[in-house]
């Protein structure tokens, strides 16, 4: 008899139980000048996300008592700025016919959560004050979150948004009926990259954590030169391409994979940075961030326990010779109208604005604060 019962119990008791799988990727942003010193302010935002996303600027507003609480509005170039976290998404892989509820905790420490969808609580400590601190850390709270079916969320046009749908992720919907195919949230925050890139002469230096890396020039017409990220690596290319550009995302796409990503998933990732990265002039460097990294610098909680699998790019806008020549050229042009800024703004690349307002910041003159009154960098 007692054979009998423990075989039946034995038969009632799964031999492999399929865990919630959860894959999640995002980029950690950072500009470096020519002595590998993180440049401040990259908080303005070239790339908006659909109006329907939530904001922490909504967080003041809808606490304000009185006029005289109003605050001065956050710096569009903020000093505490260091780092951007660019669109990470979360993905969702449930057991085979089941619909779990979980509960999504991530933390930043030394920074915001400051765009995130669908709605979740936010803490942002220092926010009514305008003080990122690196004492403190923001973190963002979804709850009961249910994980099932394939819907998507609202209609949009933006490619930013539309891309990370591109996959086999089941959908999220939160008790209040906001549905998307996956969690979205992006940040600012006031830390260092883990990795740190000096000029000496024609020779860019690397040093820090990675096991994978690439410096890559694009510009701006979709040809690009890259080399796989050595710690001493020659900053003059000769080739120039398109098919270049191709090799750069089929590597990456590689160790994407190699990351734990699945293929559609690393595919969406690259997409979502043609426009920012691919498209868009500069020169610049890619590489993987370390999982114990991430984990420390961005805390990630899913209850019930789930099998997590992050992988996540760190990319350094690098300070050229010629950014720093168009900067003196362009600091000493005399305008007086702000809608018809001088020829050659562009150039400065896509935190032209955070190179200019650490330019006053460092090197004040007349020309540097008529820059910062047309552009507004002290406040939106």
């Amino acid at each position: 008899m007692t054979r009998i019962v423990c075989l039946s119990l034995l038969a009632a008791i799964p031999l492999s139980a399929e865990p919630l799988v959860v894959h999640e990727w995002g980029t950690f942003t950072v500009l470096q000048d020519e002595n590998g010193r993180t440049v401040p302010g990259i908080n303005s935002d070239d790339e908006p996300v659909p109006g329907f996303v939530h904001r922490i600027g909504n967080l003041i507003r809808s606490t304000q008592q009185s006029p005289a609480e109003t605050k001065a509005p956050l710096p569009r170039c903020h000093p505490d700025v260091l780092m951007r976290l660019e669109t990470p998404v979360i993905y969702f892989y449930p057991p085979t016919g089941q619909e779990p509820v979980v509960d999504v905790e991530v933390s930043f420490p030394g920074g915001w959560i400051s765009e995130y969808y669908p709605d979740a609580v936010a803490t942002t400590p220092g926010l009514r004050e305008g003080k990122i601190l690196r004492s403190e850390s923001g973190r963002l709270l979804w709850k009961d979150l249910k994980i099932g079916g394939t819907s998507s969320g609202p209609k949009t046009d933006a490619p930013v948004w539309l891309v990370p749908r591109e996959v086999d992720a089941r959908s999220v919907r939160t008790s209040d009926g906001e549905t998307e195919r996956y969690l979205f949230y992006r940040g600012v925050a006031n830390i260092e990259a883990s990795v740190r890139v000096r000029r000496e002469g024609e020779i860019l230096k690397l040093s820090g954590d990675t096991r994978a890396a690439w410096l890559a020039d694009f510009r701006g017409d979709g040809t690009a030169a890259f080399c796989r990220g050595v710690p001493e690596m020659p900053v003059k290319f000769s080739e120039y391409s398109r098919a270049s550009l191709d090799r750069l995302r089929a590597e990456m796409r590689g160790e994407l994979v190699a990351e734990g990503l699945f293929p559609k998933e690393a595919d969406a990732m690259l997409k979502t940075w043609e426009d920012s990265y691919f498209q868009t002039r500069g020169l610049r460097l890619f590489y993987i961030v370390p999982r114990e990294w991430t984990d420390r610098h961005l805390p990630l909680k899913i209850s019930p326990a789930a099998e997590v699998q992050r992988a996540m790019i760190g990319r350094i806008e690098l300070v050229t010779p010629e950014q720093r020549r168009t900067l003196e050229r362009l600091v000493k042009l005399d305008f007086v109208n702000p809608a018809d800024l001088p020829g050659g703004y562009h150039l400065l690349g896509r935190f032209a604005n955070a190179l200019l307002a650490d330019e006053h910041r460092r090197r004040p003159t007349e020309g540097t604060l008529r820059w910062v009154n047309a552009l507004r960098l002290g406040g939106e």
